[in-house]
C-alpha cells in the first residue's frame, strides 16, 4: 500500500489502533508474496483484536517497483530513508491530530525494521507510538526506548548481531546458489542470501512469547481484558 492510500484510509478510519507494517528488503514486496515476518504482523493484529481492539493493518511500500525504484530504494537506504521516513512520520502527525485516542504501531522487518527506526526517530516525543523491529541491521544506529522492541531471534540472526563468520559464510552459499541454481529454479538475489536465523515467525514461541509481553506492558495498562 502506498502513501496515498495509507492516507484514503486515515481519513475514514474507524478503529482504535492502527499498525504499519514495513517489509524488508526493497520495501515494495506485495503483502501477498511477503513470506519471513507476515505471520508476525498477523500475530499482533489478532494479540490485540483478542483483546477487544479494533484494528487495522496497513502494509506500508516505502519504495516502487523497477529498475528506477531500486535505485530510489538504494539511495533513500543509504542516506537513512530522509524522505520517506519523514512522509509516513508527518501522515502519523495528522493521524494524531485527528484521533487523539488512536495507538500506533510500527512494524518494521530486516530493512524495514531500519526504515521504522529512522520514523520513530523523527516521532519520539509523541505518545501511544509504539516499534516493533525485527532482524534490524546491526550497522543501523537504533534508538533506544521504552517503546521499541527489538527481535534479533535471542542473538543467533547473524545480520542483527554482527556476526561476521556466520555473514561470510551466508554470503559464499549465496553466490554457490545463483551460479548453480539460478538456471534451474529462477532464484531471485534476496532469497539467495536468506537464512533462517533471519526468520520471525509467530509461530516462534521466542517471537511470540516476547511480542506478546511488549503488548501487554503497552496495551493492557487500562485493559482488564
Amino acid at each position: 500500500m502506498d502513501f496515498i492510500q495509507s492516507n484514503q484510509i486515515i481519513k475514514n478510519l474507524k478503529s482504535e489502533v492502527v499498525i504499519f507494517f514495513a517489509p524488508g528488503g526493497w520495501g515494495h514486496v506485495p503483502q501477498e508474496k511477503e513470506i519471513y515476518a507476515k505471520s508476525l504482523l498477523k500475530g499482533i493484529q489478532n494479540t490485540l483484536q483478542n483483546w477487544q481492539y479494533k484494528v487495522v493493518a496497513i502494509h506500508y511500500s516505502r519504495a516502487k517497483g523497477g529498475f528506477l525504484g531500486k535505485i530510489k530504494c538504494l539511495k533513500e537506504t543509504l542516506f537513512c530513508f530522509p524522505a520517506e521516513s519523514k512522509k509516513l512520520a508527518e501522515a502519523i502527525e495528522i493521524m494524531q491530530s485527528r484521533f487523539q485516542d488512536i495507538k500506533i504501531v510500527l512494524v518494521g522487518y530486516s530493512f524495514g525494521a531500519a526504515f521504522i527506526d529512522e520514523v520513530m526517530k523523527k516521532i519520539k516525543d509523541k505518545k501511544e507510538i509504539y516499534g516493533i523491529e525485527a532482524g534490524t541491521p546491526f550497522f543501523w544506529k537504533t534508538l533506544k526506548a521504552e517503546n521499541i522492541l527489538y527481535l534479533d531471534n535471542n542473538g543467533r540472526d547473524a545480520l542483527a548481531n554482527r556476526n561476521f563468520k556466520k555473514l561470510t559464510v551466508i554470503t559464499i552459499l549465496g553466490f554457490l546458489k545463483l551460479i548453480f541454481l539460478f538456471r534451474l529454479v529462477r532464484l531471485k538475489i534476496s532469497e539467495s542470501f536468506h537464512f533462517k536465523e533471519h526468520e520471525y515467525f509467530w509461530e516462534n514461541p521466542e517471537v511470540k512469547s516476547k511480542v506478546e509481553d511488549f503488548l501487554k506492558n503497552n496495551f493492557l495498562k487500562f485493559n482488564e481484558n
